[in-house]
C-alpha cells in the first residue's frame, strides 16, 4: 500500500518536473519608440526682462555631451526610431531628433542624436540660407540643449555631421517656431520682434517739457522721463512717491517760470523739483499734463528688452534697454 502510494505520487509529480525543466521559445521583444517629451513652455518675462543672447558670430566648440544610453536608457537608445538615415563608407546616422514639437523664437530645444562608425560628431546651427553659423563638437551619441535665436522666424535649423570630405554625411533637423505668443497692443505691429508677454493696459498721463516729456503709468506707479537732448541715459524711470493730501503739489520757488512755460505739479512736479539733473535736462513744462488710456508691453530680444509704450497722441514710444535710446512708431 505504501509502495503503491509512492508510485502514485511519482506519477503525479513527473509532469510538473518536466514542465519546470523545459525551455520554451522567448516572447518576441518589441522595442519602445523614441521618447518625445512634452515641450517646455518659454518663461513669460516681466516688464523689464533681459533675455540671454544667443551668439551668432565666430563659432566655438563646447564640451562633449553624454552618450545616448545616458539620455534614453539602454532599451530606448538601442531602438530609437531613425530619422533621415544616412550612410557612407561605414558611417551611419541613426537619428537626429528633438524633444520639442515647436518653440518660440529665443526658446530652448533639446537635440538627440546617434551616429555609428564615427568617433566624433558635430552639431551645426544653420541660418535661413542653410549656411553653418555655429557649431558644437560632440560625441557620436548624446544630447544638447541649445537656444534658438530671437531673430529666427518660422523654423530653426540644425545639422548633425559625421565624417570628413567625400565621406561626410549629415542629417538636417528643422524645428517649427511659433509666432509671437502674445500680440502687440498696437496694430499694425510694424516691428519684427516678438512680445515678452501680454500688454498692460492702465490709466496714464503725459506732460511735455522744453526738452522731453514725462509719462505716468498707474499700474506701475512709475514715472518715465524721456529726454530730447541727445544725452545718455536717454530715458529714466522713477517711483511715483506723490501722496494725495500729504505731498505738496508745487513749490513757491518755481512759481515764476518764463513766459509760456509752467511748473509741473503733483507726481511729475515732485520728480522734477527733487532731481536737479532731471530739471536741468527737461527744462520747464510747456503745458499741463493730460490723462489718457495707456498701454505698455516689453519685447523679447537678444540684446535686452525694449518697452513699447502708448503716448498721449496715440503713437507708440519705444524705450531701448538700459536707457540707451528711444524712438517712436507713428500712430
Amino acid at each position: 500500500m505504501r509502495s503503491g502510494m509512492r508510485c502514485l505520487f511519482l506519477v503525479l509529480l513527473l509532469p510538473l518536473l518536466a514542465g519546470c525543466g523545459a525551455v520554451g521559445e522567448p516572447e518576441p521583444f518589441v522595442p519602445s519608440p523614441l521618447p518625445r517629451p512634452s515641450s517646455t513652455p518659454t518663461p513669460t518675462a516681466t516688464i523689464t526682462p533681459t533675455p540671454t543672447s544667443t551668439p551668432t558670430v565666430t563659432p566655438e566648440p563646447v564640451a562633449l555631451g553624454p552618450d545616448a544610453t545616458t539620455v534614453f536608457g539602454p532599451t530606448e537608445a538601442a531602438f530609437a526610431a531613425p530619422t533621415a538615415v544616412r550612410t557612407a563608407d561605414g558611417l551611419r546616422i541613426e537619428y537626429f531628433v528633438t524633444s520639442n514639437d515647436e518653440t518660440a523664437p529665443g526658446g530652448s530645444v533639446t537635440l538627440f542624436w546617434s551616429a555609428l562608425g564615427a568617433e566624433r560628431a558635430t552639431v551645426y546651427r544653420l541660418d535661413e540660407a542653410g549656411e553653418r553659423v555655429q557649431f558644437w563638437a560632440v560625441r557620436p551619441q548624446g544630447r544638447l540643449v541649445v537656444a534658438t535665436r530671437f531673430e529666427d522666424r518660422d523654423t530653426a535649423r540644425f545639422a548633425l555631421v559625421v565624417g570628413e570630405g567625400e565621406d561626410e554625411i549629415e542629417s538636417i533637423l528643422e524645428i517649427p517656431l511659433v509666432s509671437c505668443v502674445e500680440p502687440w497692443f498696437f496694430a499694425p505691429a510694424s516691428t519684427d520682434v516678438c512680445t515678452a508677454g501680454p500688454a498692460t493696459f492702465t490709466q496714464a498721463a503725459e506732460q511735455r517739457f522744453e526738452r522731453g516729456r514725462m509719462i505716468w503709468l498707474a499700474a506701475e506707479m512709475r514715472i518715465y522721463v524721456v529726454y530730447d537732448d541727445g544725452q545718455v541715459p536717454a530715458w529714466e524711470a522713477f517711483v511715483d512717491a506723490f501722496v494725495e493730501g500729504e505731498t505738496p503739489e508745487s513749490a513757491p520757488e518755481f512759481d515764476n517760470p518764463p513766459a509760456g512755460l509752467i511748473q509741473p505739479v503733483r507726481g511729475f512736479g515732485l520728480v522734477w523739483r527733487n532731481n536737479e539733473p532731471v530739471r536741468s535736462r527737461l527744462g520747464w513744462a510747456t503745458g499741463p499734463e493730460a490723462g489718457f488710456d495707456g498701454a505698455v508691453q516689453a519685447s523679447l530680444e537678444a540684446d535686452g528688452s525694449s518697452l513699447y509704450m502708448r503716448s498721449v497722441d496715440g503713437g507708440v514710444l519705444i524705450l531701448e534697454p538700459e536707457g540707451a535710446g528711444w524712438r517712436t512708431l507713428e500712430p
